[in-house]
């Protein structure tokens, strides 16, 4: 026994068991213990937190994720009212206009029609004027050769009168 007292691993040994034994008669083993399950709580506390803000943030994305489709929605549904209502306005146009070129060329045909009729109508004075014109030739042609001339001028108005 005398030669395990001489050997430096059991002095060591020795006062490394003597070290564990006084950290234990003054409580560094609980003072560990409990910083270890404090540490412990602290870190349960944490992941319940993160669990929670993650539980938090699905949701959230949920709600964000039923926006973005209501929006959606809600966007096709004014794009298809605007292509109605493009359409509509479109085929509305289209009938103005049809409206607008039927009236100007009845407007067209009516003026052509007035203006034929007083192209007629002018022919037609003209003709008289010139029928006139040679009547009264031919009547003083035959007054100056003796005719009666009261008759003529009788004769001429009642031209004139049945011409107009």
């Amino acid at each position: 026994m005398e030669a395990m007292l001489h050997e430096p691993k059991t002095w060591i040994t020795l006062a490394f068991f003597l070290f564990f034994i006084m950290m234990a008669k003054v409580g560094v083993f609980r003072m560990l213990g409990k910083s270890l399950d404090e540490r412990g709580e602290k870190i349960k506390a944490e992941l319940d937190a993160a669990v929670r803000l993650r539980e938090e943030a699905q949701a959230t994305l949920a709600s964000y994720q039923q926006k973005q489709q209501e929006v959606l929605a809600e966007a096709e549904h004014i794009l298809s009212k605007t292509k109605q209502d493009a359409e509509l306005m479109a085929r509305t146009a289209r009938d103005e206009l049809k409206l607008a070129l039927e009236k100007r060329t009845r407007l067209a045909m009516e003026r052509i029609a007035q203006a034929e009729s007083k192209a007629v109508k002018d022919v037609q004075s003209h003709m008289v004027d010139i029928a006139m014109a040679a009547s009264r030739a031919i009547i003083k042609e035959y007054v100056a050769q003796g005719g009666n001339e009261e008759m003529i001028k009788s004769a001429t108005a009642d031209i004139e009168r049945k011409l107009h």
